[in-house]
């Protein structure tokens, strides 16, 4: 983790977002594809609005880096909107994630993974388990069961199509009117677990 830290915290974006023109990339590899979500963040002056897997906030909490750039979108005025499915597994990282964005809402069975900031650069990832350890490619690590793996890999398409960008933003705006907030699916879940350790105090 910290190679991964120190590698991507370097890292100096170089664009501007009224100079980008109208492009699609598809990024490819766990460094490219955080770097490239640190960039955009970076970029960002007004709103990031978010719609991840119910996997997706442990991925976020547990990426430093990742952690840290939201935590300071707050610090620069930026309105940050996510929508996620709250489940038992994943409540305590909805919780966390809670403290570091504007908003949190929770919509049963949502998937997938896109980001969109200032209504006019789309990020879309597929991503590996990132709360793995992460290993350089061109360092080896040994651990007590051997040699750690490379973290997964993962791709991004960035994209800042106007059109495009529109419709998708368009899209998260209508799940996000059908979406709860987060508190009332929170206090859903803890009232049915304290009715099952009621029923079954061994749970």
């Amino acid at each position: 983790m910290i190679l991964m830290n120190t590698y991507l915290m370097n890292s100096t974006p170089s664009r501007k977002i009224e100079d980008v023109e109208e492009r699609t990339e598809v990024i490819y590899g766990f460094e490219n594809t955080v770097k490239m979500t640190l960039d955009r963040f970076f970029l960002t002056k007004h709103t990031i609005d978010s719609c991840i897997d119910k996997s997706n906030p442990e991925t976020i909490m547990t990426v430093e880096p990742i952690v840290k750039a939201i935590s300071d979108l707050a610090l620069r005025g930026i309105k940050s909107r996510v929508i996620t499915e709250i489940t038992r597994d994943n409540i305590l990282y909805c919780k966390q994630l809670m403290k570091i964005t504007t908003e949190l809402r929770h919509l049963d069975e949502v998937a997938g993974n896109f980001s969109i900031s200032d209504k006019s650069i789309y990020q879309a990832a597929v991503l590996g388990d990132f709360s793995r350890r992460y290993v350089s490619e061109s360092s080896s690590v040994s651990s007590e069961s051997g040699v750690l793996e490379l973290n997964p890999p993962a791709e991004t398409i960035y994209t800042t199509m106007g059109a495009f960008v529109a419709h998708q933003q368009y899209f998260f705006d209508m799940l996000w009117k059908k979406a709860i907030p987060a508190k009332e699916r929170i206090k859903e879940i803890e009232e049915d677990l304290k009715r099952v350790h009621r029923n079954n105090p061994r749970f």
